[in-house]
């Protein structure tokens, strides 16, 4: 059932929906996650913000250990003569789809957080679509899909509501920052040490390797500017947050492509995701505060 799905899929293929394909599926990239989530932390709600993204990496560190446990292999390594496309996005093993886990738990935390009707038929008819795009596209079984959708909407559904209340209280929020800080950084380090020994699996744990540095550096990031930052995104005008977004995206996309400089170390890749991380939550918002496009809460 699962090949007649793909092999449906490739008959059926051609330019028009190909490009929209492809378009949808960046929808559930690092890229758009990265932006959407630095958008709200920076221009709207940094609780919410943060409630968000502890839920994706929450659910992507589950997604992660999935993949390093059951190892299924990509579907064009099974089905002769399938045409697979986008393949630099499917890294790792299959199960489950870490595009379609990414955006079931973003857009449905996002649409916990605001609450719109027309927000959330927007992300329920992302979420969908994102997951289908990679069926059309041939990189994930069906049942990668399902998984991705199941793990994501059930970290949305259970996790969101919990994360954002317990970062309303300063004393459970260090707890938990804390935690995951250590937990996130710890694993990562571990991993890739073993990584660069040749002593695990590359294609197992290099994804969840990346997932744990953002967990440890995200929440360092937090922790440091709860305490020395304590910014109100909601506070400023359209231009100062524009200026805040571009900039910060800049900074981003600038950590980011060390990975084309740097030499292909897997402790350097972890330090990099770790340092893009902490900027995001902690350094820029510090920074920004120095020169007044951020602005300090009440």
């Amino acid at each position: 059932m699962q090949e007649a799905i793909l092999l449906f899929f490739q008959r059926i293929s051609n330019p028009f929906l190909d490009t929209l394909a492809q378009a949808v599926t960046m929808c559930g990239e690092l890229a758009v996650s990265i932006v959407l989530i630095c958008t709200v932390l920076w221009c709207l709600d940094k609780r919410k913000a943060l409630a968000i993204c502890s839920t994706m990496l929450t659910a992507l560190a589950a997604m992660g250990a999935l993949k390093a446990i059951v190892r299924y292999p990509r579907p064009w390594l099974v089905i002769e003569g399938l045409d697979s496309s986008r393949l630099e996005t499917a890294t790792g093993y299959s199960f489950p789809s870490g595009h379609t886990t990414t955006a079931a738990s973003m857009y449905g935390s996002l649409s916990k957080a605001y609450r719109k009707r027309w927000l959330s038929i927007l992300c329920a008819v992302l979420i969908l679509l994102v997951g289908l795009s990679r069926n059309y596209l041939r990189v994930h079984w069906p049942m990668d899909v399902v998984g991705g959708w199941i793990l994501g909407l059930g970290a949305s559904l259970v996790l969101y509501d919990r994360l954002y209340s317990i970062l309303g209280d300063k004393g459970k929020a260090r707890v938990m920052m804390l935690a995951y800080f250590i937990v996130g950084t710890i694993s990562a380090l571990l991993m890739a040490i073993l990584l660069d020994a040749g002593k695990i699996d590359e294609t197992a744990f290099m994804d969840l390797m990346k997932n744990m540095a953002f967990v440890g550096g995200g929440f360092l990031g937090a922790l440091l500017e709860s305490r020395y930052v304590g910014f109100d995104a909601s506070k400023g005008g359209l231009l100062k947050k524009l200026l805040r977004l571009a900039i910060g995206i800049g900074i981003v996309i600038l950590i980011k492509s060390l990975g084309s400089v740097l030499p292909e170390l897997a402790i350097l890749d972890m330090a990099r995701y770790f340092l893009l991380a902490i900027a995001a939550i902690f350094g820029w918002p510090w920074l920004g505060m120095k020169i007044g496009l951020f602005e300090k809460a009440d």
